[in-house]
């Protein structure tokens, strides 16, 4: 067998790339044409935890869910579409009997899935199904670092000890992790101590410290934000950078989001609900378009023709924010009734994070 050819030494060295910088890149050279790359999928509202803090305002699922063929229909017309990137999640999707099924024929399809839950249905026998399946990233929610802490988060007796040993068990097969820490009033004392065991299971984690309004509209789970400077403290990465793109050479001050809009959302990705319902995101239910009676393409070109037409007005409150500004149109809705209105709260933390990065005089 011949020896493989050595590369020339005059030949540059092809730099390595983060999959974060390799997706960004992949989606910035399809943003003038709006291909739908990345979905959402909500497969149902049910769950087995009461979360305080959390914007499903039932926790039940109802028969009106889309039955396992319409949902692998819609991933086909979603890959007919150009979508490669599919996230699962519920409620709890392990709540569902048939949510194997779903997920194997989600792989057949050649999509990236991320999976999103709170961990307290993984199973040896589901661990080894997914090892098997190997999605490219389950995402875990934790709650808290006692039993204690976790428990008055979700509100369900046992729910700690079944959510640390999904974790071990996702970790020993060696199935990617990231740990989802929602830090808040009730488990702000813990963050650290969370964290201090993501790195101890040698996984990523990632704290964030957004809460929105329940789904219909309830304001209770705001009683649970952080105070503005300690929420601040928490939050060290700088993906709002990633949002909010620093003022261009000549700009005198902070501006609003590119288009309205301060993420991929009306872009290059969608959510849909367990309903069939394909919108823009999971936290911004609207506008609704019925997959159940329609189609992704048809969906997907009225939902950025909505979005087209909402941006060309003018600002209702003719307010610019300030880069790093966290909030979107989906606060606005949910907390003033208008899309545009900039929200008290995000407006305080943003000013909070900018005094944090201040260089010391």
């Amino acid at each position: 067998m011949k020896p493989m050819p050595s590369l020339d030494p005059k030949t540059p060295s092809i730099p390595e790339r983060s999959p974060i910088e390799f997706w960004d890149n992949v989606v910035s050279k399809t943003e003038s044409s709006r291909t739908l790359l990345e979905a959402t999928m909500e497969l149902t509202y049910g769950c087995n935890l009461r979360c305080v803090h959390c914007y499903n305002p039932t926790h039940r699922a109802k028969k009106e869910e889309m039955p396992t063929e319409k949902i692998i229909s819609i991933f086909k017309e979603l890959r007919t579409e150009g979508c490669l990137s599919l996230t699962l999640t519920g409620g709890e999707m392990f709540t569902r009997r048939d949510f194997l099924d779903i997920l194997t024929r989600a792989k057949e399809e050649g999509f990236a899935v991320t999976l999103k839950t709170n961990g307290t249905f993984l199973t040896e026998e589901i661990a080894d199904c997914l090892q098997s399946l190997l999605p490219l990233e389950v995402d875990l929610s934790l709650y808290g670092a006692t039993r204690k802490i976790y428990e008055r988060v979700t509100s369900v007796p046992g729910s700690f000890s079944k959510c640390i040993s999904g974790i071990e068990r996702l970790i020993k097969k060696k199935i990617p992790v990231t740990l989802i820490i929602p830090a808040m009033t009730v488990n702000v004392e813990e963050v650290e101590r969370m964290q201090a065991m993501a790195k101890g299971w040698g996984i990523r984690a990632v704290t964030s410290t957004v809460i929105h309004p329940k789904s219909d509209g309830s304001l209770e789970p705001l009683v649970y934000r952080l105070d503005p400077d300690k929420a601040a403290q928490l939050l060290q990465d700088p993906l709002p950078l990633v949002y909010h793109k620093p003022l261009e050479k000549g700009e005198e001050g902070p501006r609003r989001w590119k288009g309205r809009m301060n993420c991929r959302a009306a872009q290059n990705s969608c959510a849909i609900t367990p309903y069939g319902e394909m919108n823009f995101c999971v936290s911004f239910p609207f506008p609704k378009y019925n997959l159940m009676k329609g189609t992704v393409h048809e969906g997907w070109r009225t939902l950025l023709d909505w979005f087209d037409a909402y941006a060309k007005k003018e600002p209702s409150d003719g307010k610019s924010l300030h880069p790093l500004y966290r909030g979107c149109p989906r606060d606005g809705w949910g907390e003033a009734d208008n899309f545009d209105a900039p929200v008290p709260y995000y407006e305080a933390l943003a000013l909070a994070e900018e005094r944090l990065r201040r260089p010391a005089p």
